[in-house]
């Protein structure tokens, strides 16, 4: 609504009065003084095409990779005779030496013996040889057998994997059961990060996408990672979903239980 001269309009409020050189340009342009800019902050830029994104962000913690996590179990019956790793904690590598144990079991006894007893035979060393993998004998304790090097009664217990002794049920002069559990360990030198994703944002989540983690454990600091997989069912009280992120850990300092925080940089539809 205008007019060519002041007046008041029906609710009694002036009409703004616009000056000519206020005025100016195609038909919808607005003008905004220069001190309004200023105080306002606007900022020009040259336009250009570019893809559009949003960060999605959740929060988790930090978790073992699942692929990377070995239990030491017996399969025959025995006794602990000799720790050589004694506690959890303890970094150890594949093939080290965890245990010394003395074999209870007597079918195990047998094929020992008969490793032993049969070294001119080829056909039957295999055949013990092969019984003793079933126990999970390690290859260097056949040998020693093989070359009547080693007790007939004492068997050694190595570690599948590199990594950290995260449970130890083991102690020196403990009797175990075939199924007993006497070592766990993780590879930590990569992880999990589970995190906790609202359902309307879940839609925009794909695999492969890069994610930026910040943890109260490391102020100031920010680590990487990649989105590895997307759980398939939702948390019917949070509305949220599980995203699974793949981090490095290379230096160990990314510790099982941690809380972080994660931005995920995904993609918009469209572009401007």
């Amino acid at each position: 609504d205008i007019s060519e001269t002041q007046k008041k309009d029906s609710m009694g409020m002036d009409y703004i009065p616009v000056y000519e050189d206020e005025v100016g340009g195609p038909a919808g342009t607005v003008r905004i003084s220069l001190e309004k800019v200023q105080r306002a902050g606007v900022r020009t830029v040259a336009v250009k095409r570019q893809a559009l994104s949003r960060d999605v962000r959740g929060a988790g913690m930090v978790m073992a990779d699942e692929a990377r996590l070995a239990m030491v179990t017996a399969k025959f019956s025995g006794f602990v005779q000799k720790l050589d790793v004694r506690t959890s904690g303890e970094t150890v590598e594949k093939g080290q030496k965890l245990l010394t144990a003395w074999v209870e079991n007597g079918d195990l006894i047998k094929q020992i013996v008969d490793l032993a007893a049969f070294a001119d035979d080829p056909r039957m060393v295999e055949q013990a040889k092969d019984n003793l993998r079933l126990f999970d004998v390690p290859e260097r304790d056949i040998a020693a057998i093989a070359q009547g090097r080693a007790s007939k009664r004492t068997i050694t217990f190595e570690a599948p994997l590199s990594g950290t002794v995260l449970d130890k049920p083991a102690v020196d002069g403990m009797r175990f059961q075939a199924g007993d559990m006497l070592y766990r360990i993780a590879d930590l030198s990569e992880v999990w990060v589970i995190v906790q994703i609202p359902e309307q944002d879940l839609a925009v989540v794909r695999e492969g996408q890069s994610a930026a983690l910040t943890l109260p454990s490391m102020p100031g600091e920010m680590t990487t990672g990649t989105v590895d997989f997307i759980y398939p069912e939702l948390d019917m009280d949070t509305r949220s979903g599980r995203v699974r992120l793949r981090v490095p850990n290379p230096d160990g300092r990314l510790k099982l239980g941690l809380f972080a925080h994660a931005i995920i940089s995904a993609p918009s539809s469209g572009a401007l």
